[in-house]
């Protein structure tokens, strides 16, 4: 359920008044984007999908200090896992890769069981001769992502351009 706020007075985090320009919620998670671009975290820490670096649960909004320098402009909950957009279109994931739904080529063939902190989402290219093709992953060179959205299990990422 993705939900957007312009709570005029703040929301109480701690001891400090935060206004929160955007939030996102799913399957025991939450994610709160700050006006000023700070990403709060908390709920059920399981697989690393609130971003702290572990995999504890956090009862209150919690600060995710792995994105300290970025400014988060949007913020998108899955099942298990979490992807933001920061103001300069880069978009990182982080939580459950079981299915590939963070976008960094792991999945649960890897032996990677949890990303507890941001990574960067990777855009596929389609590289080879047959009618399909064969994917390979490649860094997104200039950052260009425009929108992210989560589902239990997939994460879509719309760019700027025809870049695909």
């Amino acid at each position: 359920m993705q939900v957007l706020t312009t709570a005029r007075s703040g929301v109480r985090f701690g001891s400090a008044r935060t206004r929160i320009r955007q939030a996102s919620a799913w399957h025991q998670h939450s994610l709160a984007v700050s006006t000023s671009g700070v990403l709060y975290s908390f709920g059920n820490g399981d697989k690393g999908r609130l971003g702290h670096g572990d995999q504890l649960s956090q009862h209150r909004p919690k600060k995710v200090r792995a994105l300290a320098g970025k400014t988060v402009a949007y913020a998108a909950a899955g099942e298990l896992h979490s992807v933001v957009l920061t103001c300069d279109g880069e978009a990182l994931a982080f939580g459950d890769p079981i299915y590939g739904q963070l976008g960094n080529g792991w999945t649960a063939a890897t032996g990677i069981d949890a990303y507890e902190r941001p990574t960067p989402v990777l855009l596929p290219r389609s590289v080879g001769r047959g009618s399909l093709g064969t994917l390979r992953l490649r860094p997104i060179r200039r950052p260009n992502v425009a929108e992210v959205a989560c589902g239990d299990h997939h994460t879509l990422v719309r760019l700027t351009s025809d870049d695909l």
